[in-house]
């Protein structure tokens, strides 16, 4: 519950750290909700809609709290257009190789996703940092 509490107070703010805990709370939470409106939908697209201006407004908190998170690891945040452009890249390449080799394209698609998993498992540092 504080880590709830912790990423409300600091959503908008680029300063501090945000470690593992306070990351993947935020992660459950927004898929409770993104679950909870897919499971709602009916025929006259109301929860689509709902569902998609919800998502589109968790992209700026999401974008700090990883930015926070890189800041945890003792890296810079520029280090996140690393990571979104490394796994849009090779996502796109596993899209076309999957065309002509769908083993090679699965193959590709998951190893987009290992700099993500980096930043949500790797234990923040302990020692000091400008952040």
């Amino acid at each position: 519950m504080t880590d709830i509490l912790q990423f409300i107070k600091k959503q908008f703010s680029f300063k501090g750290r945000a470690g593992r805990t306070e990351l993947w709370t935020f992660f459950m939470v927004v898929w409770v909700i993104i679950s909870f409106f897919n499971t709602l939908e009916d025929s006259t697209y109301t929860f689509y809609i709902l569902s998609s201006i919800f998502s589109l407004s968790i992209i700026i908190p999401f974008i700090f709290i990883n930015i926070r998170r890189l800041h945890d690891l003792n890296l810079n945040g520029i280090w996140l257009l690393f990571f979104v452009g490394y796994t849009l890249v090779m996502l796109h390449i596993s899209l076309h190789i999957q065309i002509f080799n769908t083993n090679l394209g699965i193959f590709i698609a998951l190893i987009s996703f290992v700099p993500s998993c980096y930043l949500a498992f790797a234990p923040g540092k302990t020692n000091d940092n400008p952040y």
